[in-house]
């Protein structure tokens, strides 16, 4: 998986003054598998070994979570609100904790669409992006773009 995306996210965010978290190694990612019993895809597993998320907000009030953070979206937004977000799981916020983003981790492998999440009201309308990558790519051309 190319990983220059990652890289770039990591300059973007240090462009803007926030500092990126180090990135994972293999054995942290094998064990957020194994206690959440989900393999993660090639671009998640990129992202966290690279990037791994924000310590503070960036400048367009975004913080991206580090992979001891990530966690299923039904315990972000609840269990009955999450019924739209099978297979989600929760990996940034916006302008503390107005609102999340969520990724659908799909079992091929694959990340499916990320979702707008209103803490405890559940799934704000459509997808936001088409995939974990795509909602990366729009960041960084315009993080409005995803908001």
């Amino acid at each position: 998986m190319d990983d220059e995306l990652w890289t770039r996210v990591a300059a973007h965010w240090r462009s803007a003054g926030t500092e990126p978290l180090p990135g994972v190694d293999d054995a942290a990612i094998e064990q957020w598998e194994a206690r959440h019993d989900v393999r993660l895809p090639a671009d998640l597993r990129a992202y966290f070994r690279a990037a791994g998320g924000t310590r503070e907000m960036d400048d367009a009030f975004f913080r991206f979570w580090s992979l001891a953070e990530l966690r299923p979206a039904a315990d972000y937004v609840g269990a009955a609100e999450a019924g739209p977000l099978p297979n989600c799981f929760a990996f940034a916020d916006h302008c503390i904790d107005c609102w999340g983003y969520a990724v659908e981790i799909r079992a091929d492998g694959t990340t499916g669409p990320v979702y707008c999440t209103f803490g405890g009201d559940g799934v704000a309308g459509p997808p936001h992006a088409a995939s974990f990558r795509d909602f990366f790519e729009r960041y960084l051309a315009d993080p409005s773009s995803v908001i």
